[in-house]
């Protein structure tokens, strides 16, 4: 390894001082040939075409004079870039026979991006996506089983591929890989599968949540996509049934802790964990979302609306939370009503009115405050 690393070094010094040579006229060692003028453009910051970082305008300037800097990860995918710049029907087809061979997620990525630039387009686009799906389908510990950094953003990259080419024929095997053996979502298949499946990814959020012992982390994905589709999906109605059930028992549970508190003499209630948000917030958060207001809102979709509202409040017989459902209630009559709905604003807060003066001060109060600021400025501009 070390005898092809002086290798490269030496044609690497060699070419530089071939392009280098002193120019007729005294203008130093960098005054003529095509490695003068492009050390000339990266010093005055037009070796870029427009800019660009040190680190861009050497590495263009280094292409045009026909080198590279090492700017691959590896010696071995520097070794596909030297093939590549060789060029020629043999060196595409000897980065097509590596490929074939490569587990790398990251070599795969880089010899797609090299196979595309030899060919001229996406004429592998079938050889690419059938390595990279072999690979995601093995799921190999991409940094555990190559131990370099770059590695631990393999299979994202690998997944990216799917995107750019458009590729809708995995979903079976996101499902699949969808959830890891801890519970934990892998956030690159769930964004094919949202990109493919569209709304139709509630059906396997409903059956994931229901049925496996997923963490937190995934189950709060599954909810943000279901509060989104409130109204429009019978899987997201469904999500937000069984989260308010969740939220119910949790109400229980606290207030059984606050009276056995009580019962022992404690003054205060148990706190509750880390991270733990106040139910009656989250229900409010649900309620505000499903009286916003949007663009393509239909009369469909406010019965929806209305019929989902009316499941969630069996669960809750408290005046705060069942003030809270009567403002909603209130709120979808409006956006029902034609000529009400034009002067309803977009967003809409299900809490108390007194909650909802305070959002207003204080967003009137950062407005005063910002207009403050401004103004301050231009004072300060003018003198």
């Amino acid at each position: 390894m070390k005898k092809v690393h002086w290798i490269f070094v030496s044609v690497f010094a060699v070419t530089m001082m071939s392009q280098a040579q002193p120019a007729p006229g005294g203008r130093g060692p960098f005054g003529g040939g095509r490695g003068g003028e492009i050390f000339r453009q990266f010093i005055e910051g037009r070796g870029g075409r427009g800019g660009g970082s040190i680190e861009e305008r050497m590495a263009q300037g280094a292409r045009r004079m026909g080198m590279t800097f090492n700017e691959a990860p590896t010696m071995r995918m520097s070794l596909f870039d030297v093939v590549e710049r060789i060029g020629g029907k043999r060196a595409e087809n000897i980065l097509l026979a590596q490929l074939q061979v490569s587990v790398r997620a990251v070599e795969i990525v880089h010899l797609d991006g090299c196979l595309e630039r030899l060919s001229g387009g996406d004429k592998h686009k079938d050889e690419v996506l059938a390595v990279a799906k072999h690979v995601l389908k093995e799921q190999v510990d991409q940094r555990e089983a190559f131990g370099y950094r770059v590695d631990a953003r393999g299979l994202g990259q690998v997944w990216d591929l799917l995107e750019k080419y458009g590729d809708e024929s995995f979903v079976q095997e996101a499902q699949s890989l969808l959830i890891d053996g801890e519970g934990k979502m892998d956030g690159s298949a769930n964004n094919y599968l949202r990109r493919v499946m569209k709304e139709n990814i509630m059906t396997v959020y409903q059956n994931l949540y229901a049925n496996s012992d997923v963490d937190d982390g995934a189950k709060n994905e599954m909810r943000r996509r279901a509060m989104d589709n409130m109204g429009k999906n019978s899987a997201a109605n469904a999500i937000v049934q069984m989260r308010f059930k969740e939220l119910a028992t949790q109400m229980a549970e606290e207030q059984a802790k606050a009276e056995a508190a009580q019962a022992n003499g404690e003054e205060s209630p148990p706190r509750r964990g880390f991270g733990q948000r106040n139910p009656i917030q989250t229900i409010g958060s649900y309620m505000s979302r499903l009286g916003r207001k949007s663009e393509d809102l239909t009369s469909q979709e406010i019965s929806s609306r209305k019929q989902l509202l009316a499941s969630l409040r069996v669960n809750f017989n408290t005046p705060e939370i069942t003030a809270m459902f009567d403002r909603t209630s209130e709120r979808l009559d409006t956006l029902a009503d034609p000529e009400k709905s034009k002067d309803a604003r977009r967003d809409f807060s299900a809490g108390p009115p007194r909650q909802r003066g305070d959002a207003e001060r204080q967003a009137n109060d950062l407005r005063s405050r910002i207009e403050q600021l401004r103004r301050n400025r231009e004072a300060g501009g003018g003198q």
